[in-house]
């Protein structure tokens, strides 16, 4: 369905946005952000099968959380290449490969974005860490079977680091002709 689109809002790297639009006889008003980076992340796998997750505070929703390392793709940069910048950034670990496992989207209802590439990433060498001035991140190793713990104890919240270790842990198939 498309519609009238206006911008209420503009503010750097986002618009909030009110759209009208109908189907049939249905009108409807919706009011969204239009976020306009790309974001990739990755899953890294150490050589012993542990997990690596970073912590960081989020204030939008108050609270220090697990996710997987990752951000904006810069301009003219492969989702690949941010995915694996990311991952050196927070972690200071190195990918010898990386694999697409799934793209999925932050909050569709919210937010219009590029989905969110994420990467399994393995062969890890350690290398230096290079956290930009703004970013405070713990980085944690933690088994598979420990990551499904938190995840269904509520210790891991983030939708795209849970959708992450379930689809490695087999929970979900991938269907890489849809990716």
């Amino acid at each position: 369905m498309t519609g009238r689109e206006r911008v209420l809002f503009r503010a750097g790297t986002f618009n909030v946005v009110e759209a009208g639009y109908g189907r049939g006889e249905k009108r409807f008003t919706k009011r969204f952000v239009d976020y306009g980076p790309r974001v990739a992340g990755a899953l890294p796998i150490l050589d012993d099968g542990r997990l690596v997750l970073v912590r960081q505070y989020r204030y939008p929703i108050g609270r220090w959380i697990y996710g997987l390392p990752g951000g904006k793709v810069g301009k003219g940069e492969s989702m690949i290449d941010g995915a694996r910048r990311e991952l050196r950034e927070e972690t200071g670990y190195r990918a010898k490969r990386m694999r697409l496992i799934m793209r999925t989207y932050a909050a569709p209802g919210l937010l219009r974005q590029s989905p969110w590439s994420i990467y399994i990433a393995t062969g890890l060498t350690q290398d230096t860490r290079m956290l930009e001035l703004d970013e405070d991140i713990e980085v944690k190793r933690i088994t598979l079977k420990n990551a499904l713990s938190w995840i269904y104890e509520g210790r891991i919240r983030d939708l795209g680091t849970i959708a992450a270790i379930l689809r490695y842990s087999g929970h979900s198939r991938p269907r890489y002709d849809s990716l």
